[in-house]
């Protein structure tokens, strides 16, 4: 098949898969394949070399800060996955969600679902609304991989980044067509297509996909003295969209990259284990848009960068008369300059401006505005023959014209012997207050104040190989001193946000993996452990408990993933043990310890050009009975299986 036929049918497949979507959002999409049909009718075609989609921002690499990495392109099954199932399955970081597909939200080292940022494009992701993104709505096969970087990010990404960061990399890697279906229990489906292009003058990846589960899955009521068996009721979902990285060498040392991700999809959510019905649904939509211009010379790097983007949330439940309807938009512009004075040396300074406008019933149907502007640097060294790595960032924001606390940081790594590395931060860190917040009617507070206060951590790791083993063990200790947390306490008629406490969270991680090689046969074995203490220090009213257990954080939670690779077969067992949560806030109630034991089994089949994988997947293989938030019954034994193609002409 010729290019440019190629581009076409995959545009028709775009087009059926995103009937939903109205003709405005087709438009993008339509420049683009545009653009690739016609580069691709030209004689000469130049396969360019694979072009990662990240930030070039120094603090990305913080050198104080461990960092995780997870490929979902390589993998499949992985790819299937939900960004909350990606990081449940492979981290021992905590995701507070209701029910499978539902509201899904981080929290890293004992903080709240507002504190970590999500970074698309050198763009923080978290809603102007109410300060988080939900995880379940980005598909892990829009990516080629994750990293998840826990510990202070204020000082880079600015407001919001106290618990840590999550980063979403795509990459553009010349000619490629690829396709998945998958199905499972459930009603279970999920199509998913991707395909990119190398021309003469540009670089295009398109990837989409759709899915949809009816959810109805068994569980024990436990609310029931007899625990009779049910089935999950009103847990329809379907979901759909598609994301395009188009990039264009505008010279020589320089280049433009746009961006649109274009999704909706609608959620019914089921009754809590108390009520018999429900018929509440929400619809999500958002469109996002980047484009930025990158300049790399000898001495210097610039980046100028504008993102747009827009949110829609519709809520309705006929039962409580409720017809809520949510919509915000998003405008950032931000500019960076670099200086690498030498190799060890390199010097970064930025400018930030982010508006945002939001227009809710919460709002009484009127708009209301945030404005935040911020400069911030970063300068970063290698001394010692650049076994020691230094780096120190600063970030100084207003909010709505008035200074938020300075935010320095400081990070630093020191390699010993090539096997021994040492690491360790200290860093101010700060989250203003979402519109939520400050305007909802009732209960909006306009005079919070932002959240600020300190972090620290330090950690070592060990890294030793002999013959075809090696071994990485990593440990660290880290703590989060927290002044004016925010928190929505109840009144005598309504909820209303408060300045109410300070928050102390400290714990202890620690990770192993070991990997056996030899000739087609690896066997790998990780492990991740995190202990978290996250109290109250301080409290001003009785609904705060001083000295206890923050709600919804385990004190445990240990991950283990033992995966077995041999001749194209492939085979993985995933556990992991979470520890109970308290769901009151003086820790008189909670919700039991659970383990979960997941099994997948592969086969990869290579001809040529083309490769296809066939997988399956047991999931909850010991029918453990649990809940992540209190009266929200997860699913018991459940299977998974699919194909996947890919054509690397």
């Amino acid at each position: 098949m010729l290019l440019h036929e190629a581009v076409f049918s995959c545009l028709s497949f775009i087009l059926i898969e995103t009937e939903m979507m109205t003709l405005n959002q087709l438009t993008l999409v339509l420049v683009f394949f545009c653009t690739a049909s016609i580069a691709a009718a030209q004689n000469a075609v130049l396969v360019l070399a694979p072009f990662e989609v990240t930030d070039n921002r120094l603090p990305e690499k913080n050198p104080g800060l461990a960092s995780t990495s997870i490929d979902a392109a390589g993998n499949p099954i992985q790819s299937g996955y939900s960004l909350a199932e990606l990081l449940s399955r492979n981290t021992a970081f905590t995701i507070r969600q209701n029910s499978p597909g539902t509201l899904a939200s981080p929290s890293f080292r004992g903080t709240a679902a507002t504190h970590t940022a999500i970074i698309w494009n050198g763009f923080n992701l978290q809603s102007c609304m109410n300060g988080q993104l939900d995880l379940n709505l980005i598909p892990a096969f829009l990516f080629e991989s994750f990293r998840v970087q826990a510990g202070a990010n204020s000082s880079s990404w600015g407001s919001g980044a106290i618990g840590g960061a999550i980063f979403l990399d795509s990459e553009l890697s010349g000619n490629h067509i690829g396709f998945q279906q998958q199905n499972g229990s459930w009603g279970t489906s999920r199509s998913a297509f991707k395909a990119s292009f190398s021309a003469r003058h540009f670089s295009l990846s398109v990837k989409a996909f759709r899915q949809s589960a009816l959810n109805d899955y068994q569980f024990h009521n436990t609310a029931l003295a007899s625990g009779a068996l049910q089935r999950q009721t009103n847990a329809v979902q379907k979901q759909q969209g598609l994301i395009a990285d188009l990039r264009i060498p505008t010279g020589r040392k320089q280049y433009v990259l746009l961006s649109g991700w274009l999704q909706k999809g609608g959620r019914h959510i089921p009754p809590v284990l108390t009520i018999p019905v429900s018929v509440a649904k929400q619809d999500d939509e958002v469109q996002r848009f980047t484009a930025s211009w990158n300049y790399t010379g000898g001495l210097f790097t610039i980046k100028a960068q504008s993102g747009y983007f827009t949110e829609r949330i519709n809520f309705q439940d006929s039962l409580s008369n409720i017809n809520a309807h949510n919509f915000a938009k998003t405008f950032v512009q931000e500019a960076t300059a670099g200086l690498r004075l030498s190799r060890a040396f390199q010097l970064q300074v930025g400018l930030n401006a982010t508006d945002c406008a939001a227009t809710t019933d919460g709002f009484g149907n009127k708009t209301v505005q945030q404005h935040r502007r911020a400069i911030f640097a970063s300068w970063k060294s290698g001394l010692l023959d650049e076994k020691l790595q230094v780096l120190l960032s600063a970030r100084q924001e207003w909010f709505h014209g008035k200074m938020v606390p300075f935010i320095p940081s400081f990070s630093a790594s020191y390699f010993w012997k090539d096997k021994l590395k040492f690491r360790g931060q200290i860093a101010k860190v700060y989250r203003v207050p979402t519109l939520n917040d400050l305007y909802w009617i009732p209960g909006g507070n306009p005079d919070l104040k932002p959240e600020s206060g300190i972090s620290t951590e330090a950690g070592i790791s060990w890294t030793r190989k002999y013959k075809n083993v090696e071994f990485t063990v990593d440990g660290g200790v880290f703590s989060n001193l927290i002044n004016d947390w925010i928190q929505w306490t109840p009144g005598p008629s309504y909820w209303s946000p408060r300045n109410l406490q300070k928050v102390y969270s400290r714990g202890i991680e620690q990770s192993l993996e070991a990997l056996v090689t030899r000739k087609n046969f690896q066997l790998k074995f990780r492990s991740s452990l995190q202990l978290v203490k996250s109290t109250a220090v301080e409290g001003s009213v009785p609904t705060v408990s001083t000295g206890k257990q923050l709600i919804y954080v385990p004190f445990a939670v240990w991950n283990q993933v033992l995966s077995l690779t041999n001749h194209g077969f492939s085979a993985e067992v995933n556990g992991t043990l979470s520890g109970s949560r308290y769901t009151s806030t003086d820790n008189s109630e909670s919700l039991p310890a659970f383990y979960l034991l997941n099994f997948s089994l592969a086969k990869r089949l290579i001809y040529a050009q083309y490769t296809s994988t066939i997988f399956f997947q047991l999931n909850n293989l010991l029918q453990q009975e649990y809940q992540l938030t209190a009266g929200r019954p997860m699913p018991l034994l459940s299977w998974q299986a699919g194909i996947s193609f890919e054509f690397n002409p």
